[in-house]
């Protein structure tokens, strides 16, 4: 993946940031697994600077309701998102 975040933290971190830069985030659900699984894709727009980039996200959940982990992939890299969120360790 482009990147994989572990633990609420590191998610939280990167969210903080990206708030901070005023880039605009927009996510869609596409699969859900129980209540501590989803695979959708994630839209990142920043305006200011004239860029934006989508990707493929994997999150996970833990007993608590916080993001355990997070790996985003690029758009072209569907199979790798899929075996991810497919994983067994990720059920």
């Amino acid at each position: 993946g482009l990147a994989t975040l572990v633990g609420p933290d590191q998610v939280l971190d990167m969210y903080r940031t990206v708030a901070e830069l005023g880039v605009r985030v927009a996510f869609r659900t596409l699969r859900v697994e129980g209540d501590r699984l989803a695979l959708g894709t994630y839209w990142f727009d920043d305006v200011e600077n004239g860029y934006q980039f989508d990707v493929v996200q994997v999150n996970e959940l833990d007993s608590e309701g916080r993001v355990a982990a997070t790996v985003m992939f690029d758009l072209d890299q569907w199979d790798a998102a899929i075996a991810e969120f497919e994983s067994p360790t990720k059920t």
